[in-house]
């Protein structure tokens, strides 16, 4: 099959996904990261209805049933962590619209349920975020797996040796944000922030470990449900970036064991 009926027999997304969670989501993914439809469409492009499996692999004839084993075990790994990656988005959309809608309806600032459910909403949003991190983790680490060669073993250090130095510090500013956020409204009982006209604050700037008069007095505030939807906005613009690194090694690494993906 040449390379011509290959690109012509791929599949697109999201028109010829089968996944409830990936046609639900998809328009509001990928505004901010459009770069998993391309990976999807090269290396995923789900093939049954019933079960979500990738392209299958066509294998060198000299290549051991072990070798090509251990390369399907791989490359659908890679599949689902992508997947995975796009699911964890989708989930912290999910709570981020919830937190929003609890915003617009409580009729009252003494509502304790509207107050349980907006920190529940917030505290799954940041397990949303944080997974959706370790999932871009995941992929560097079976890239290099997959590579066999002596791999930077953090994605940072990898984008360094590139150039792609803004880019490791949006992965890093992003998590250590993203940690301090959710840390100290969880691990402080939820008391660190405002809530002014319905809606919840946090105080400005944002610190791993506030002085009481940091909260009480802040320099300045921000909505909370912002800050959620910037944060979320960040992990996806960082995952938009990396995929297509994934996609460039993995196709590498494919070409230079002989192993050919059969876009069906």
């Amino acid at each position: 099959m040449n390379v011509r009926n290959q690109i012509k027999m791929m599949k697109n997304f999201p028109e010829d996904t089968h996944d409830r969670i990936e046609r639900l989501f998809s328009e509001r993914i990928l505004k901010n990261f459009p770069t998993y439809s391309d990976f999807w469409e090269k290396f995923v492009g789900w093939r049954d209805k019933k079960r979500l499996l990738p392209y299958e692999l066509e294998f060198p004839s000299t290549m051991t049933e072990e070798d090509m084993e251990e390369i399907r075990g791989i490359y659908n790994q890679i599949c689902l962590t992508h997947y995975t990656c796009f699911h964890q988005c989708a989930g912290a959309h999910y709570q981020l619209e919830r937190a929003k809608n609890l915003e617009e309806t409580r009729t009252t600032e003494n509502d304790d349920e509207a107050h349980f459910q907006f920190w529940e909403h917030y505290d799954n949003f940041y397990q949303h975020i944080g997974n959706g991190r370790n999932g871009m983790r995941k992929l560097w680490n079976l890239i290099a797996e997959f590579s066999a060669k002596d791999s930077p073993s953090k994605i940072e250090d990898y984008l360094f040796s590139i150039g792609e130095k803004k880019k490791a510090q949006k992965i890093q500013k992003l998590e250590d944000r993203a940690i301090t956020l959710r840390n100290n409204l969880v691990h402080y009982s939820r008391t660190w922030h405002l809530l002014i006209s319905g809606s919840y604050y946090i105080p400005l700037p944002i610190k791993e470990d506030p002085a009481f008069k940091d909260i009480k007095d802040p320099d300045e505030i921000k909505l909370v449900t912002s800050e959620m939807h910037d944060d979320l906005e960040k992990l996806e613009e960082i995952l938009n970036d990396i995929v297509p690194i994934i996609g460039k090694e993995l196709n590498k690494c494919l070409n230079n064991k002989g192993v050919k993906i059969l876009r069906e």
